[in-house]
């Protein structure tokens, strides 16, 4: 049986996870919360906090609701680093 302890740090792995991929699934032309939330396997709400993290962070815009997400300039080089360089840049960002 996991403790709760656990089962706090394998959401927050996986929430790191879902912000990780979500610009890459941008660029893949998915840009709408619904097929987002099928993409991540979760909640239209969670990929509403997910999106609103990336906007905070400066890697994604997006328009009024229920329009296409867009990766900014610091979106854009996001998608050509390298996995260990691209969750570097992420995580200076989140702070």
């Amino acid at each position: 049986m996991m403790h709760e302890a656990e089962r706090d740090e394998m959401s927050e792995l996986d929430t790191i996870h879902r912000l990780l991929i979500f610009p890459f699934y941008v660029t893949e032309g998915i840009n709408q919360p619904e097929p987002m939330a099928e993409r991540l396997a979760c909640s239209k709400r969670q990929v509403e906090q997910y999106r609103q993290a990336l906007e905070r962070m400066g890697f994604l815009v997006s328009s009024p609701k229920n329009s296409p997400y867009e990766l900014t300039e610091l979106g854009r080089l996001y998608m050509t680093l390298d996995t260990p360089e691209n969750s570097f840049l992420i995580g200076r960002c989140a702070r």
